[in-house]
């Protein structure tokens, strides 16, 4: 399958060759951008959603209901519901990705990730996290919020516990 790619109303989704979109998975672009790389798959009831500009790369694999936003909702006055309240976002003033998944990385179900983030190359991401800071290439991180608690080590050739 070749690349696809769709624009409407100034915001634009494209998605690399042989990527999976399953049932139930929900791209959403609000006048923003999301860019998928090859072979990578958003899993069953998932939602990546995007004011700015999302990267997700290639051969990246979601686990089921995983939340990705490179926003989040507004809550300065406690007398209006949060629903009237709009978005906060931040663009960053350079154009690049607000929020960014490396290549070749595994996000586990019912993973959260909101804001300005990125997550390196090759990570693993625990279920049930949320993320809520950067997380460097080649480590593994979990919890509420994701700690690294993994890093790949090529000196020594193996992972190794972080304390």
């Amino acid at each position: 399958m070749s690349d696809w790619e769709l624009s409407l109303w100034g915001a634009k989704i494209h998605l690399s060759s042989d990527v999976k979109i399953m049932p139930q998975a929900m791209l959403v672009s609000l006048q923003g951008n999301i860019e998928i790389g090859e072979k990578t798959e958003v899993s069953m009831y998932s939602r990546v959603a995007s004011m700015g500009l999302v990267k997700i790369g290639s051969h990246v694999l979601m686990g089921p209901h995983v939340f990705i936003a490179d926003y989040n909702h507004e809550y300065h006055n406690p007398t209006i519901p949060v629903m009237y309240q709009g978005n906060s976002f931040t663009p960053k003033a350079d154009g690049s990705p607000n929020l960014v998944i490396g290549d070749g990385t595994w996000i586990g179900t019912n993973v959260v990730i909101v804001g300005n983030i990125h997550i390196g190359k090759n990570c693993v991401i625990g279920a049930n996290s949320v993320v809520t800071k950067d997380i460097p290439d080649y480590s593994v991180a979990a919890g509420i919020p994701a700690k690294v608690i993994k890093k790949y080590d090529f000196e020594k050739d193996e992972w190794v516990r972080v304390k």
